[in-house]
């Protein structure tokens, strides 16, 4: 009897059906036949997905799992969308329950006495296009257990595209971003990203000739917290608008190491807050999400220069902040290349992604900047934002002297 109910508490007997076995969903997707999934941001988003849906007369119970986060093997979908694909197959009630990585349907189809079960679908959590991802450790799920249909053919894998050409590797250090009468990669909406936290729609970047590193500009940031409960702020402010093509210089891209950083003032007298950086790691493709750690902004009035190493994945070095270690999003936590790319700069009113204070004022960045072959410490003042900048006494990347 497998029907699709709403509770709005914990019950054992909800709309007059009491319950024998239930798994819970965040969405009725489809009610009666009609689309009923909310016009909002998570309905809006294209994200693997897992969907069960029954037919009328409750005769048919439908399994859909789809794929997302994997470039240009699988975008994912909207909750609309996969309602319209579940009227294609004559469903009537739909519900959209546990997705994102744990998006997962494994079937033992192989019609014999052995227990082989496969995974069928292609999660997300550390996958590329190329390759399929892993499980992930869930609590819920659905079991379907059936007679085998002797006339059935077991799906095939689906076939990936090819792996993306490696992008060439800025051979020098590079300024990414000077604030030169442009907002250069930084023009997103400061409240742009889905990612950031009490951080509102007044909030808005200008530029800014009054303070500066380097040039006649900076960029300032005037962020405007909610004020939501519980406090909080963090800013994920994106770069190309999260996306590694637009995060290009001349078709080249980050390697694997080198330093990357930026410039940073706050005001005198500023509540405490910590800069870090967010990085796409792969090929343009790709939507693996490195963070760096996190490092406390000094609010002296003066521009200081905050960088990671890219190469540090054991957290070797010394230097405060050096390792990028953490996965944000179908990340390693590495580096691993073959390119990188910045995803956005993040900042925090904590020393990681939540907590902290509702945190309001301006943040000022300027010359944000790569160098394959070490620190930044010694970058020079340079009127242009052109890219390349040839520092003296610096070889080219090992890379490419054994070329």
């Amino acid at each position: 009897q497998p029907r699709i109910v709403q509770a709005n508490g914990p019950s054992t007997n909800v709309e007059g059906v009491p319950l024998y076995n239930a798994i819970g969903g965040n969405q009725r997707i489809l009610t009666g036949g009609a689309v009923t999934a909310p016009n909002d941001t998570y309905t809006n988003t294209l994200n693997p997905h897992t969907a069960i849906a029954v037919n009328q007369d409750r005769t048919r119970v439908y399994l859909m799992a789809v794929d997302g986060r994997q470039g240009n093997f699988s975008g994912g979908m909207r909750t609309t969308e996969m309602a319209n694909l579940f009227l294609q197959f004559g469903a009537w009630d739909a519900i959209n329950v546990d997705g994102g990585g744990s998006t997962t349907m494994v079937m033992d189809d192989s019609n014999d006495s052995i227990q082989n079960a496969r995974i069928i679908n292609s999660p997300s959590d550390g996958a590329t296009p190329q390759t399929a991802g892993s499980e992930r450790l869930v609590a819920n799920s659905f079991a379907v257990f059936a007679t085998p249909n002797p006339t059935y053919v077991p799906n095939p894998n689906p076939i990936r595209p090819p792996a993306a050409p490696n992008l060439p590797v800025i051979p020098q250090q590079t300024i990414l971003d000077g604030f030169e009468g442009s907002k250069g990669h930084f023009a997103s909406a400061v409240n742009a990203s889905g990612s950031s936290v009490n951080v509102g729609s007044t909030s808005t970047s200008t530029l800014d000739t009054n303070f500066r590193h380097l040039g006649n500009s900076s960029l300032r940031v005037d962020v405007v917290n909610t004020n939501a409960a519980p406090a909080r702020m963090q800013l994920r402010f994106l770069s190309g608008g999260g996306t590694p093509n637009n995060n290009l210089l001349n078709g080249a891209a980050m390697g694997t190491d080198g330093w990357v950083g930026v410039f940073i003032r706050l005001a005198p007298g500023s509540d405490p807050l910590f800069a870090g950086m967010l990085l796409d790691d792969g090929a343009t493709t790709t939507t693996a999400l490195e963070r760096s750690s996190l490092i406390p902004i000094v609010a002296d009035g003066e521009f200081h220069l905050y960088q990671w190493n890219l190469a540090d994945v054991d957290n070797a070095s010394t230097d405060a902040g050096a390792a990028y270690l953490f996965n944000f999003s179908n990340g390693s936590g590495a580096i691993e290349g073959p390119n990188a790319f910045i995803d956005a700069l993040y900042f925090s009113s904590a020393n990681g992604t939540s907590g902290g204070t509702n945190w309001s004022g301006s943040i000022w960045i300027d010359t944000v900047a790569y160098n394959p072959d070490g620190r930044l410490d010694s970058l020079i003042p340079e009127p242009t934002m052109a890219g390349l900048i040839a520092i003296a006494g610096i070889a080219i990347k090992r890379r490419h002297r054994r070329g």
